[in-house]
């Protein structure tokens, strides 16, 4: 296992809290529902309340579909023929 530390601004963070009690969901929950680890839960929890579509990462699984946010592996895409 991987770990990372993110940074993430106060106001980000609290905006993320705020955004996921709206949306009736937590880290707590995500952490749950997706068998995600705390740190990667957070990650997804923020980029839901920023209203991102995509989120790159070499460590959660490359095409999982977060309600519409998608994970995508910059490591495994592209095309192999033009090396």
């Amino acid at each position: 296992m991987k770990n990372i530390t993110v940074s993430v601004p106060e106001a980000i963070y609290r905006q993320a809290r705020v955004k996921a009690a709206e949306m009736d969901t937590s880290v707590s929950a995500d952490v749950k529902r997706f068998q995600l680890s705390y740190w990667d839960a957070c990650i997804i929890a923020t980029a839901q309340s920023m209203n991102c579509v995509k989120v790159y990462s070499e460590d959660l699984q490359d095409g999982q579909d977060f309600g519409g946010l998608v994970v995508e592996n910059p490591f495994v895409r592209g095309d192999a023929s033009s090396d």
